[in-house]
């Protein structure tokens, strides 16, 4: 299964796929470019002469012949492209980049493009709320506007945190996704089922 979001979100010349499996026919003298998540804060710049980046949670690229990819089971694939100078990115994030500051660190890492108001977000499919249900200490990481509380149990809005993230940084373009990853069953989802399988995001020049 592939989900090409490029003509929803109406872009030009970029290209954003999600797919539940790895894919591997790409236009030719395409290089892909990948990383080894960890739930970090970290943005990458990445250079033409590596292709794999360690310890890694996000990618940014100005070369029209990368393609970048992201792997999640529930976590925010967040897309990025900016709409006058060639850029794009990817950024995974959970709670855990969330509130280490991957958000700022990706503002920071653009700071010498003229605006982030120039830069197009997509946040694509992930677990929603309801289904994200976190322990009570998370109160101590996140505001409780971000919080869904019934029956003493603690729902975690992601998207909301990162939206509001996103907004505070200047961002200003940003679409989300209302698919849910825990519900729908063509979706890998760790929390649905404790699965090592990943869902792959892709985002390149075409």
């Amino acid at each position: 299964m592939i989900i090409d979001f490029s003509k929803e979100l109406h872009l030009d010349k970029i290209k954003i796929l999600f797919s539940n499996e790895r894919i591997k026919t790409f236009p030719p003298k395409k290089k892909i470019i990948n990383m080894n998540q960890t739930h970090s804060s970290k943005i990458s710049q990445v250079s033409n002469k590596t292709l794999y980046y360690k310890s890694t949670d996000g990618l940014l690229s100005n070369n029209i012949n990368h393609i970048l990819e992201i792997s999640v089971a529930d976590c925010l694939p967040i897309f990025v492209y900016n709409k006058k100078k060639f850029c794009i990115g990817v950024v995974h994030a959970g709670w855990k980049g969330l509130k280490k500051g991957i958000i700022s660190n990706l503002s920071q890492a653009l700071s010498s493009y003229d605006s982030l108001s120039d830069f197009k977000i997509f946040i694509g499919p992930s677990i929603s709320q309801k289904n994200y249900e976190v322990k009570k200490d998370f109160l101590e990481y996140f505001e409780r506007e971000y919080f869904l509380i019934n029956d003493d149990k603690y729902y975690l809005d992601l998207k909301k945190i990162a939206v509001k993230q996103l907004a505070l940084e200047g961002f200003k373009d940003i679409e989300v996704s209302k698919i849910c990853t825990f519900e729908n069953h063509n979706f890998h989802s760790f929390r649905r089922n404790g699965t090592e399988k990943r869902m792959r995001g892709y985002i390149y020049y075409e």
